[in-house]
Formats: C-alpha cells, structure tokens, sequence
C-alpha cells in the first residue's frame, strides 16, 4: 500500500483510466531504466502524449524518450528530454507520425528515491492529411484506446520490478 493506495491500483491500466486518484507506479526507486507502453489496438496518426502527474509531483520522469512503433517490436525515437519536467502536466508533442504503440521510458535517476508513476497517460491523435476521419484529438485517458472500449494494452518494466502486462480493462 502506498498513500493509502492499495498496490493493486498501482498497475500498468491505472494509467489511461480516466481516473487521477488511480495510478500506474513502479514501486521501486527510478534509476533511469523503466519504461511504460501502450498498444492503441490499431494504428493511428500520432502526434503527442500527455503525462500527468497531478497527485505525485515528485514521482515524474527525471528525464525521458518517447518512442513509437507499428509492430512493438522496432521502435523510432520522436521525442526526448534530459531534464526534469517544469510542471505536473507534461504535454509532449513531436512531428505526426503513424503509430500502434507508444513507450515512455524514464531514463534519469529520481531524487530521494522516488518511484516513478504516471497519475494519466493521454494520446493525442494528429489530423490526418486528408482531413478524415481517423483524426482528432482525443482528450480523455480513456482515448488511449482510440476507442470507447478502451480496449489498449499496457506494459511496463522496471529492473527491480516483474514485467506485467494487462489489458486497460484491468484483466
């Protein structure tokens, strides 16, 4: 349990819940090795995330690379930073890029041994160039599926830490 947090509410879906009281947390110290992804379940023109860590401003990145990919297997950097964010809501934004799966990975070490969370991860879909319908920009951590089902995958990894896996259902 932490901050009355059971450890069951910390895993990888508590991220695109829709939910800030819910979070996705390593439970380890950030060394600069952990990693969160989610597969959207189709492939979608990208053109940002957003990080919100409103309720654990002291467990955000200390630094990151984003990457995207259309298999899960190579992925391509689109974005990254060396140094902590300025705020608790981290809008990241890179050229618009085809994509299925998106990773953060932390890669600076936390001070005071902070784990690394995520309170919301969000999606933002670029317009597509021909202005249809696969477009928009989706708002809600729920988005992260692209769809109202919220039918995305997540995964994270930590050294210290077992890889889970779960759908964003929970199950």
């Amino acid at each position: 349990m932490l901050d009355n947090i059971p450890n069951n509410k910390l895993q990888p879906p508590y991220a695109v819940d829709g939910d800030l009281t819910t979070r996705f947390s390593t439970g380890t110290a950030g060394v600069g090795i952990e990693w969160f992804a989610v597969d959207m379940c189709r492939t979608a023109l990208v053109d940002g995330i957003t990080l919100d860590d409103t309720n654990d401003a002291t467990d955000q990145a200390a630094a990151y690379t984003v990457q995207v990919s259309t298999d899960g297997t190579n992925w391509s950097p689109v974005a990254m930073s060396c140094a902590a964010p300025a705020g608790v809501v981290l809008p990241i934004t890179f050229a618009p890029v085809m994509a299925r799966y998106i990773r953060v990975n932390q890669t600076g070490m936390l001070a005071n041994a902070s784990w690394w969370s995520i309170d919301e991860l969000t999606i933002q879909c670029a317009s597509a160039p021909d202005g249809g319908s696969d477009a928009g920009t989706d708002s809600s951590s729920e988005a992260a599926a692209l769809d109202s089902s919220s039918e995305a995958a997540v995964d994270s990894s930590s050294e210290a830490a077992a890889d889970s896996s779960s759908d964003a259902t929970g199950q």
